[in-house]
């Protein structure tokens, strides 16, 4: 192994993060590659992380230490591990989460016979604080499916993700203005001058809920500089039909999707705030044209937004915003191609409007249906 030149970087920034660090970096320690330097950026951390780190880094000389006096935030305690990295790929690791002891020797192999292919993340397990795995989490594995899906959201993991280095730093780091929105910002910058992957194997165990994480303790920037980072995306995508896209009116639609992933982000930073006005109108499925012609054109657009579209249309035509739930529809069925259920989308028009006796009965009419099923 060279030492001065390690194939692989991984980088850590930790901030009062003692309660699961111990584990995050012996992840790493333990990993069944072994040709990597292990940079840790403490960001000014009043717990004992950096007593941890310390402890660590006398064990094992693949550990290189930054303190920062001050708590300067990820973004540019991310940019300050990445000026002190030296390896070919780099890896990112969070200090709350655990990669699997084959994860960088997966993604290193795949890196090397892939070489259009400039970041690489992988499926996870959401794990709860006491490690017990919850579900799983598998994503698209090739390039185009991940480029429409970050058109609107991020769909990647960060502390899953393998890089190229030398990407990286011709990217500039990342954005530090996209605050708690970086990795998004920079895996849509990849898409835009590499291919992106991630391996079908899992490769991180991700805390899903632990309360000092940024998606909880900052969710509210996070949100607004992902819609920010999406619509800039559109915006790219579409190019030359940029002007003819209304932008009030994707960003009801952005919002109005969020609610089907986080209902209480939802609530408590867009609806709550505007109200009525924050509600997606039918008259915005027009004004989105050229966003619906862009999917339609996308060679995965159809693949990855058609039955989240219908969904979505499903969802209001359950909460009796009919005309918006029939548009899209019409958009997931007739641009995007998506088989419809009319029968259940003639169910999720119904039953809102039914009086309240006959919506129980028909509950307990499928109720008994589903017994039946089950004994016979």
């Amino acid at each position: 192994m060279n030492k001065s030149n390690p194939k692989v970087s991984i980088l850590m920034c930790v901030y009062n993060g003692e309660t699961y660090l111990r584990k995050a970096v012996e992840s790493i320690l333990g990993q069944t590659f072994k040709d990597f330097e292990f940079v840790i950026v403490d960001d000014g951390s009043t717990d004992s992380s950096w007593h941890i780190l310390t402890e660590y880094c006398n064990q094992d000389a693949r550990i290189v230490l930054i303190q920062n006096e001050d708590n300067l935030g990820l973004e540019k305690s991310l940019n300050k591990g990445i000026a002190a990295t030296k390896g070919k790929y780099l890896a990112r690791q969070d200090a709350d989460d655990i990669s699997l002891p084959n994860r960088l020797q997966l993604q290193v192999d795949f890196l090397d016979a892939h070489p259009e292919v400039g970041a690489l993340g992988s499926a996870v397990e959401f794990i709860d604080r006491n490690d017990t795995v919850l579900e799983q989490y598998l994503l698209s594995t090739d390039h185009e499916g991940l480029h429409a899906y970050l058109l609107v959201n991020c769909c990647l993991w960060h502390s899953s993700m393998t890089m190229r280095r030398d990407l990286l730093l011709q990217l500039g780091g990342y954005n530090e203005e996209m605050r708690h929105a970086e990795d998004y910002d920079l895996w849509w910058r990849f898409s835009r001058i590499s291919r992106l992957a991630t391996l079908p194997e899992i490769c991180l165990q991700y805390r899903k809920d632990n309360p000092a994480a940024i998606t909880k303790l900052k969710r509210k920037q996070q949100l607004l500089c992902s819609q920010k980072i999406s619509w800039r995306a559109i915006q790219e995508s579409l190019s030359a039909q940029a002007a003819n896209l209304d932008e009030k009116a994707y960003e009801r639609f952005w919002w109005a999707y969020l609610e089907q992933l986080d209902p209480q982000s939802y609530q408590q930073w867009w609806y709550n705030n505007l109200g009525q006005e924050a509600l997606l109108r039918w008259q915005d499925i027009q004004l989105l044209q050229p966003f619906w012609d862009l999917l339609s054109n996308h060679p995965a657009g159809a693949r990855i937004w058609g039955i989240r579209l219908s969904k979505l249309a499903l969802h209001y035509l359950r909460s009796r915003q009919t005309l918006v739930g029939i548009r899209l529809l019409w958009v997931s069925w007739r641009q995007l191609e998506m088989p419809i259920s009319w029968i259940l989308a003639f169910r999720s028009l119904l039953k809102p409007y039914l009086p309240s006796p006959l919506r129980q009965l028909w509950i307990i009419l499928r109720v008994q249906k589903q017994r039946y099923k089950f004994i016979f």
